[in-house]
């Protein structure tokens, strides 16, 4: 039977609202009791960047390119047609950028970004980055409201598109985020991320984050009782919807 260790962490929600950041209390975080999970980890992250160019195994190659076999995400709101599009090219501070938009938000300091721009009825609204890979597919980003969920790199940043205004962005993955998912019978926001899966709220309060003993590379499922997920070496996983504790 896996052993798990439980350890409490703060997390800090970067609040948009109000000039100061906003601390989150405590939630519970579960992780592996193996030792050698992150140094797995780094290892095998570097090797799947490799991917195709180097002739790595059909599953690690797949799972490079994962969260880039789409580009572009279209959701429907009250303000029009938002669509999520991959800016590879983008530099954030560079007057060279083949599409401007009136909104550029790095989220966080970095030489480097992944960047994904938001077009409201084809017109380029924002673009946000993180420091972290990621690219754009169908689960990048969903509704809640008025308001809309993106995730970028390991973040997840939530905005209004009309009057534009970010609300809150908050980290859910110390690597990227896979997807982002809603189980309405639970009021439940998702985030399946490379290494963990995570429950966040409304307002921006990561609630619980679970660990594996490798990367949730597989897919992630949500049933009615349980999230179901599945890492690279095949091995499944069913947490609690309330607590994140792993199911038997």
């Amino acid at each position: 039977m896996r052993s798990w260790r439980v350890t409490a962490r703060l997390k800090s929600a970067r609040c948009w609202t109000s000039a100061a950041a906003t601390v989150i209390p405590s939630f519970r975080r579960w992780t592996p009791a193996h030792p050698h999970a992150l140094e797995r980890w780094r290892f095998g992250r570097s090797e799947r960047a490799a991917g195709q160019r180097h002739g790595a195994s059909p599953n690690r190659a797949a799972h490079a390119a994962h969260s880039m076999k789409n580009d572009r995400a279209q959701l429907a709101t009250s303000a029009g047609v938002v669509e999520v599009v991959s800016e590879p090219t983008y530099i954030f501070d560079s007057a060279d950028n083949t599409r401007r938009y009136p909104h550029a938000i790095p989220l966080g300091e970095a030489h480097r970004y992944t960047a994904h721009g938001v077009l409201l009825n084809d017109e380029p609204l924002a673009v946000f980055g993180d420091y972290r890979c990621s690219g754009v597919h169908e689960h990048s980003a969903l509704t809640v409201g008025e308001s809309i969920l993106l995730a970028v790199g390991g973040q997840v940043v939530c905005f209004s598109p009309q009057p534009f205004q970010v609300h809150w962005q908050l980290e859910v993955d110390d690597a990227t985020c896979f997807g982002l998912h809603f189980a309405a019978d639970h009021d439940a926001l998702i985030s399946h991320g490379e290494l963990s899966i995570s429950r966040f709220s409304r307002d921006g309060r990561l609630l619980w984050q679970a660990y594996g003993a490798d990367i949730f590379s597989e897919g992630i499922t949500l049933t009615p009782d349980a999230i179901e997920a599945v890492d690279f070496n095949g091995m499944r996983y069913r947490f609690n919807y309330e607590t994140g504790e792993p199911l038997i």
